[in-house]
């Protein structure tokens, strides 16, 4: 696994981890788009967080979410939920989340939110769980 920081094509984030074709980077704020197609959809919020989940429902919300998400990222960056770039294309395919389970030592959730026409879960699976 390669953990660095690195610059994009587009902006500088660091690299949580990497494989073969993924990059699991910080967001930043030209990901609004991207998040906004993962996060708007019924299909991906529904299994989400607390009752009621629902999509996000404008650009504007998206955007507010990724600052908070940004600053965590900067409060907590061992666990998180960040997006999940194709080293092909720069595409944000998606994201993974690490998240830490209360009261189990060092049990840790992982899970993928993906775009409809990704297939890219299986590559970030063994990754995440190794290190």
């Amino acid at each position: 696994m390669e953990r660095a920081a690195r610059t994009s094509r587009q902006y500088a984030a660091m690299e949580h981890f990497t494989t073969t074709r993924l990059i699991a980077r910080d967001w930043t704020a030209g990901d609004a788009d991207a998040a906004f197609a993962i996060y708007g959809r019924d299909e991906v919020a529904r299994w989400l967080g607390p009752q009621p989940r629902r999509p996000v429902q404008t650009l504007a919300q998206m955007r507010q979410g990724l600052d908070r998400r940004i600053a965590h990222s900067a409060e907590q960056p061992e666990y998180g939920l960040w997006p999940i770039e194709l080293r092909a294309t720069g595409q944000v395919a998606g994201a993974v989340l690490l998240s830490p389970l209360p009261g189990n030592g060092d049990a840790v959730e992982i899970g993928w939110h993906l775009t409809a026409a990704s297939a890219c879960a299986t590559s970030a699976r063994p990754v995440s769980i190794t290190d």
